[in-house]
């Protein structure tokens, strides 16, 4: 869970350390945030929450039960 302030861009980088697919998941953005892949293994995506307050943030592997590691940095732009 991360706190959000409200129409602030915030820059999400995810990076698979063993080339699995993982991605950060959010209700908000209806879908993955950002999503690496097998292929594409550094990603990152800019997302502006329209509410402010806490967001959950789910990682999930949808290929796997077992999330690949990972790195994660979120930064306000």
């Amino acid at each position: 869970m991360i706190d959000v302030r409200e129409c602030v861009a915030y820059e999400f980088e995810l990076t698979s350390v063993d080339d699995g697919t993982v991605g950060i998941w959010n209700s908000e953005a209806s879908g993955y945030i950002v999503e690496t892949s097998l292929i594409v293994t550094n990603r990152s995506a800019t997302f502006i929450f329209e509410g402010g307050g806490s967001q959950k943030l789910y990682l999930q592997s949808p290929k796997s039960d077992v999330p690949s590691p990972f790195t994660f940095k979120v930064t306000i732009r």
